[in-house]
């Protein structure tokens, strides 16, 4: 990313397309691994590119303005060639870095417009459209691709496939990984041997979970059977066995979870910014398009990295440290988290499901400085219609999606994006259209604050309760847990009610009827009936739309919470 305010002639995009089906296409078996190389390949590409066209093209003045989420921008300008001749070369460059990906349903397309305007708006919608009517054209000057072939992956001389050798790697330094890509890369496609270095690619991190010392201890006993599961599985062959250094997989991940919760599952976590080209497109100041990308960059590229090396806080209210030896829990955001991919304005998460959950709300509490930064920055530019138009600050939707251990890597991305459309088009019954800054749990469609937030913070002391932890209270049967789970349609009822316009006169007094006679009647009043009633009061006086599911929704994440509790 650079700051420079030179004025360049020319706006460049490089834009690779089937990103998310290229990571997510593999087998379960193994899958975090698999999905590391994967991620890191399309990283170290996107890089690799963009120093390919610029050293091929033989500019007198590029800049790179943007590289992150399998997109880069460069601007650049020339004395000598003209812009036919500069879509020449750049046509060239992106077959021959075509010719190594194609065979894995990757394709990146590389385009250019003369600028047109001194206002960055201007320049920036026509290098989208450039950009997505020939993404819509690829392959029309490279016939070639589409004659047989014996699967190689980047035609490599000696028939071996690059990317399956990768795969099959052990290595867990993931810089030895990138120099790996990168060397291959130059090989095939016949450049000059360059001295590798490291700091071209410092924005590549894709690191796992992985075993340490204390951790094989603690997990000492499964450890054993699942290495012995995956050597009779190998009948004889040789297997990956588990050692320090090794990944954390995706079975591990969902023991961790079971250890606190007595749920084996694992949560994906996509999220990205809303509507971020429509805030670049309302940016007239190149300089000030660079400070905002910058800052975006920042985040997801620095930040996010950052905050995987804390220390969870697990909820207080579940007091875990009475109820799980100290070395058996995994208290690091990085051992329980796995970042599939985080570039651009967009990210994908897999790991423990409770973990997950909290993970989503440190990020989305994290983001808040970088937004108001980024509205600060833009509010004495932008005029009373596009301050109408756009959301400033910038906000996150995302959605979690829970799945067993062993379900589909592939179905599961599919279901994370259609959950995450869900969270970005949901319409609540007052509103006129859909409004993004949302999040979908478990099929349901949340605020952030009066919604999720109070969903992670509730159900907590709701499952305390079932566990028996809350200090002075009586332990609470799990059927109460139940009840609450299963008025869904009373809560969906009164709130229908309420939006007619109707008078709702028992509403309130039917939810007390699910905690009669409970032994912690006080208490439930406080975690559900008096929050239930504000909401709708709230809704009487058009003051907030609500989803009124998020109260059962506490109660399936208290369940999950709560299934090492004795019934």
């Amino acid at each position: 990313m650079s700051s420079t305010n030179t004025s360049y002639q020319y706006f460049l995009k490089g834009d690779i397309s089937g990103i998310q089906e290229f990571i997510f296409n593999v087998s379960s078996s193994g899958a975090a691994r698999a999905l590391r190389v994967r991620s890191i390949f399309i990283q170290v590409f996107s890089i690799f590119a963009q120093k390919y066209v610029e050293k091929d093209l033989k500019v007198d003045k590029v800049d790179l303005f943007f590289n992150g989420g399998g997109s880069f921008y460069l601007e650049l300008s020339t004395v000598e060639q003209s812009l036919d001749s500069i879509r020449s070369k750049l046509k060239s460059c992106e077959k021959a870095l075509n010719k190594q990906v194609h065979r894995e349903d990757i394709y990146i397309s590389l385009s250019i417009i003369e600028k047109s305007s001194s206002e960055f708006k201007d320049n920036w919608k026509k290098i989208a459209q450039k950009s997505t009517l020939e993404k819509l054209q690829k392959y029309q000057h490279d016939i070639e691709v589409f004659k047989p072939y014996s699967y190689c992956f980047g035609e490599k001389s000696s028939g071996e496939d690059s990317l399956q050798r990768l795969l099959a790697s052990e290595e867990s330094n993931t810089s030895e990984l990138i120099k790996s890509i990168v060397s291959d890369l130059y090989e095939s496609l016949g450049l000059e041997k360059v001295e590798y270095h490291i700091e071209d690619y410092e924005s590549v991190v894709s690191e796992l979970p992985k075993w340490d010392d204390k951790l094989l201890k603690a997990y000492e006993k499964e450890i054993d059977a699942e290495n012995e599961r995956r050597a009779l599985e190998a009948e004889g062959g040789g297997f990956a066995k588990i050692s320090q250094g090794s990944v954390i997989d995706y079975h591990f991940l969902g023991l961790f979870a079971k250890e606190r919760t007595g749920t084996k599952k694992i949560g994906i976590l996509k999220m990205d910014v809303d509507s971020l080209g429509l805030l670049f497109e309302n940016i007239n100041d190149p300089a000030n398009a660079r400070k905002v990308s910058k800052s975006i960059s920042d985040f997801f590229g620095k930040t996010i990295f950052n905050l995987l090396e804390e220390d969870i806080q697990f909820p207080a209210s579940l007091a875990l440290n009475k109820r799980v030896a100290s070395d058996r829990l995994v208290r690091k955001y990085s051992q329980n988290v796995y970042t599939v991919f985080a570039g651009g304005d967009d990210c994908i998460f897999v790991g423990a499901w409770d973990v997950i959950m909290l993970w989503a709300k440190k990020i989305h509490k994290a983001f808040q400085p970088f937004g108001l930064k980024i509205e600060k920055l833009l509010d004495s530019t932008l005029s009373r219609q596009q301050r109408r138009d756009l959301t400033l600050p910038p906000t996150l939707s995302a959605s979690i999606t829970v799945v067993e251990t062993t379900y589909p890597v592939i179905r599961f991305a599919d279901l994370a994006d259609a959950n995450l459309y869900e969270a970005k088009s949901f319409i609540y019954s007052k509103d006129s259209r859909a409004k993004k800054n949302k999040i979908s749990i478990f099929s349901e469609v949340l605020t952030w604050k009066e919604g999720f937030y109070k969903v992670i913070d509730i159900a907590p002391r709701l499952a305390a309760l079932v566990l028996g932890e809350e200090p002075e209270k009586t332990k609470e049967p799990k059927a109460t847990i139940d009840k609450i789970r299963n008025s869904a349609t009373i809560y969906k009822n009164i709130h229908r009610r309420i939006l007619r316009g109707e008078t709702v006169n028992v509403g309130v007094a039917k939810l007390f009827y699910f905690i009669r006679h409970s032994r912690n009647e006080q208490e439930l009043r406080e975690l559900i009936i008096a929050s239930f009633a504000k909401d709708l009061i709230a809704v009487f006086a058009d003051e907030h739309t609500s989803n009124p599911m998020k109260y059962p929704l506490i109660a399936r994440y208290a369940e999950f919470l709560t299934r090492n509790a004795a019934s």
